[in-house]
């Protein structure tokens, strides 16, 4: 009976779905500049930094979700690339683990997310064009955030 019982909780423990990480960050941007048009060339600008934002990832990857809500627009218009990640071995261990570096993410206007999970800072741009009423045309914005769950 012992047996059959070990076998069972085996082949549960062995079936049972992983559980995803979600971390969460809370980010504020540092700075904001970019170009203005100004008859047949542009102007260097800086610009008031926006609002503080939060980047959800699942393991390891951001959310479409939340780069959307730092671009303004639907998560449906958001694609990320999977993050780059670092394989490692701790000093004395043999199990390798893996550690995300950095990931893109860009949205259908013209909008790139970058973010580095190591020194957890990154970078938003902006590079709208014809057809969208926008007063700028280029804008680069830098963030930091910090880890909260």
């Amino acid at each position: 009976m012992r047996k059959k019982l070990a076998i069972f909780m085996i082949a549960l423990v062995t079936s049972a779905p992983a559980v995803a990480e979600k971390v969460v960050y809370a980010c504020q941007y540092t700075a904001s500049a970019g170009l203005l048009p100004k008859g047949e060339s542009f102007l260097t600008e800086t610009f008031d930094v926006d609002s503080p934002f939060f980047l959800t990832a699942i393991d390891n990857n951001l959310t479409a979700e939340s780069v959307a809500k730092a671009f303004y627009i639907a998560a449906s218009d958001v694609s990320c690339s999977a993050a780059e990640e670092v394989v490692y071995r701790e000093a004395g261990q043999t199990e390798w683990l893996r550690r995300p570096v950095d990931q893109t993410c860009a949205g259908t206007y013209g909008q790139v997310l970058y973010f580095d999970f190591i020194k957890l800072s990154g970078a938003r741009a902006f590079t709208l064009g014809g057809g969208r009423s926008f007063n700028h045309r280029l804008t680069v914005s830098t963030f930091v955030c910090q880890k909260v769950k």
